[in-house]
């Protein structure tokens, strides 16, 4: 004889019924399961927020970089014009220094 879809399952469950009671210890499962995806979903929303942080942060520097190599060429041009007012000054030093500074820069575009 065939089964009776329509039939009990055996366990007082009827198919499709929905969980509502904890006699059959699915509720709680349940609510540990949504209770982990809540948490989840908690972390990720907090690791979004410090992408977003990071993002604008190397943003601030890529600006922070790209001013500073104006300044250094404006520093360099400032220096040239300083040796043809004034060939007798010695800029030597201060142009080292110049240098030493268009190099940190570059490294630190390079972070």
């Amino acid at each position: 004889m065939a089964a009776d879809p329509g039939a009990a399952c055996g366990d007082g469950v009827e198919p499709g019924d929905p969980v509502t009671d904890d006699d059959d210890g699915r509720e709680p499962f349940r609510e540990l399961v949504v209770d982990t995806l809540t948490n989840i979903e908690r972390k990720l929303d907090a690791l979004m927020a410090s992408q977003d942080e990071i993002n604008a942060a190397v943003t601030a520097l890529q600006n922070d970089e790209t001013g500073l190599d104006a300044s250094v060429a404006k520093i360099t041009a400032e220096i040239a014009a300083l040796k043809t007012a004034n060939p007798a000054v010695d800029t030597t030093a201060l142009s080292t220094e110049v240098a030493n500074l268009a190099t940190h820069v570059a490294t630190i575009a390079t972070l």
